[in-house]
């Protein structure tokens, strides 16, 4: 379905700098839009970027993801950059095809480069949502990589942010979860680290990126899918929207949790520089006497980095799991293990971690499997 703020009876359509913003003292129901001054704060907390940026932005047509387009394309142009919008079409709606069209006509008329990403593979009949996401991040990757295109900004804005984290509260994740999406990191999937993804709505509300579309006189397109509640989220959506605050204050322990986690990254990094080596063929090797030294704070951590680096794996494996390997690895009597798609064995002196399925069917069964 289609949301129209027609542009005719417009002379000029405005840039989002010339939109006034409310004094701090004028009170106001209404949600304010994100200036370009505000943006380009934002944006720069997700840097550093290249003189000149080339920047990619992926654009469903939703108000989240074409404020975001618009408000990076002028920053990008005022450094001298320039943005390429990219739409996923994934194939599973007929409207689909039309609304890529639709965003591409509505981006060429502002100068902006976009182009059109199809998921031409087998649809699977289970895990639709899964293999979506990630068919559409291998997409855009893919794209950003062929085209050297280092930093690909993501339109996940507070609402998401708070959603991510009722979500992983319902599921009792500890303080590494609960910092929910970072402003800046890796792909979520296997394969190179790069191109760098950033997330520079974070702190913005949704109504405000609606907001500044209105202002600008920019049409979006609304999925009905978020609307249906037969998806987690849209039933959690619901649910913070009647609680006065609650977008806010779950937004806010993210953001706390996520401060924490990046000094512990930074002091976790430190560890395993100095306890784990990597071999040629793709294995980790772990020093015993360094692995045991390290705080118990990061001890999960620094375990659930190591598998999930040698297993390859998406998703980082269950808390608990985690904990009991971090656990039986101190054990005197301990043998090997497997978890998270890794092999652990007992060497002299070290512990080695390879991929499951890289191990000879010869070798010995672990004694443990998490």
């Amino acid at each position: 379905m289609l949301s129209w703020m027609p542009w005719s009876s417009r002379r000029s359509r405005p840039s989002i700098s010339s939109i006034p913003t409310p004094a701090p003292d004028m009170a106001t129901d209404e949600p304010v839009p994100v200036a370009d001054q505000e943006a380009a704060r934002l944006i720069a907390a997700c840097g550093p970027f290249e003189a000149s940026p080339e920047v990619a932005v992926a654009v469903s047509g939703g108000a989240d993801s074409m404020a975001l387009t618009l408000l990076v394309d002028a920053w990008a142009r005022g450094q001298g950059g320039r943005v390429t919008a990219l739409t996923v079409d994934h194939g599973l709606r007929h409207e689909a095809a039309a609304e890529a069209a639709q965003v591409k006509a509505w981006l060429t008329a502002r100068g902006i480069a976009h182009e059109t990403l199809r998921w031409q593979d087998d649809k699977p009949q289970t895990g639709i949502q899964a293999a979506a996401r990630r068919a559409r991040y291998e997409l855009l990757l893919t794209w950003c990589r062929s085209h050297d295109v280092i930093h690909l900004f993501l339109a996940h804005h507070a609402d998401d942010q708070a959603e991510t984290v009722a979500m992983r509260q319902a599921r009792g994740s500890g303080p590494e979860g609960l910092a929910a999406m970072a402003l800046i990191g890796p792909p979520p999937v296997p394969g190179p680290r790069w191109p760098r993804l950033a997330r520079p709505l974070l702190p913005v509300r949704k109504e405000r990126l609606e907001a500044t579309l209105r202002a600008m006189g920019q049409p979006w397109i609304d999925d009905p899918s978020n609307l249906d509640l037969k998806f987690e989220r849209v039933r959690i959506r619901r649910r913070l929207f009647a609680e006065p605050g609650a977008v806010e204050r779950l937004a806010a322990l993210a953001a706390a949790h996520a401060e924490t986690r990046a000094k512990g990254d930074r002091e976790l990094a430190g560890w395993l520089a100095q306890a784990v080596a990597l071999t040629a063929e793709g294995a980790v090797r772990v020093d015993h006497a360094l692995a045991d030294q390290v705080p118990d704070y990061l001890r999960e951590a620094f375990w659930r980095r190591i598998v999930m680096t040698v297993g390859g794996r998406t998703l980082p494996p269950r808390r608990e799991k985690v904990a009991r390997l971090a656990a039986a690895v101190r054990d005197p009597g301990f043998r090997g293990a497997t978890a998270a798609g890794c092999r652990l064995a007992v060497k002299a002196g070290h512990f080695l971690v390879q991929r499951e399925k890289a191990v000879r069917r010869t070798q010995a069964a672990p004694a443990l499997a998490f």
